[in-house]
This record gives C-alpha cells, sequence and structure tokens, in this order.
C-alpha cells in the first residue's frame, strides 16, 4: 500500500461473495495493515505490485484493533525486544 510517502505491507481481504478482482471493478476492501501506520478518514492510497498500480481507493472507515490483533503487536514487539538483547 502506498499512502503520502510512505509504502507497506497490508494483507486485503475481499467481499465474502467476490472471489477476484477485476479490471474496472469498483469494491469496498478490507485492508490490515502489517505494522503502526499513522492514517486517517479520506486518505487516498494505491495498491501496487511488481511496480505496476493495480488498485487505488480512499480510505473510509477505519476499524478497531480486534484481541488478535493486539496480541500479534505484542508478539511482534516481543520478539523484537529478544533479538536487540543479543
Amino acid at each position: 500500500m502506498f499512502l503520502r510517502t510512505a509504502d507497506f505491507a497490508v494483507t486485503t481481504f475481499l467481499p465474502a461473495d467476490v472471489k477476484m478482482a477485476t479490471p474496472g471493478d469498483n469494491l469496498k476492501l478490507t485492508l490490515k495493515l502489517e505494522f503502526p501506520m499513522s492514517i486517517k478518514k479520506g486518505d487516498r492510497f494505491a495498491l501496487r505490485e511488481s511496480g505496476k498500480t493495480v488498485a487505488a481507493g480512499v480510505i473510509t472507515e477505519i476499524l478497531p484493533d480486534t484481541a488478535e490483533d493486539i496480541k500479534e503487536e505484542e508478539e511482534r514487539i516481543s520478539k523484537k525486544k529478544k533479538v536487540g538483547k543479543k
């Protein structure tokens, strides 16, 4: 995902009734950021693959973190701290 001057990894979730997005589709996706990032409603973004823009969109809603999201982040931070101590 490319947003302003940053690029970072996201996991993309298509709507339940959509198996694959095709050119020209207008979809509402759920994107899960792999790392914390400052975003806000109304931000425009691009999704790129192999140097080509494959999708563009606008953030319309920011969902709260789930318990699973928080656990993943705590585990990531814990691993980072362990690596730093060696």
